[in-house]
């Protein structure tokens, strides 16, 4: 949320377009959602077992 409310303040500042202001919170969205994802499927994100050598 705070990441979101300083990409405001910048765009509303005229430090970045408007274009990137979405283009950065686009990615931002997207990364927050990374951990819920690893979270709903573990198994996918677990170490797979190693090979055995016998």
């Amino acid at each position: 949320m705070s990441y979101q409310v300083h990409k405001d303040f910048e765009k509303d500042c005229g430090y970045i377009s408007v274009e990137k202001h979405s283009e950065l919170i686009v990615e931002y969205l997207q990364i927050g959602r990374m951990p819920g994802n690893m979270m709903l499927s573990p198994e996918e994100f677990a170490p797979k077992p190693l090979p055995s050598a016998f």
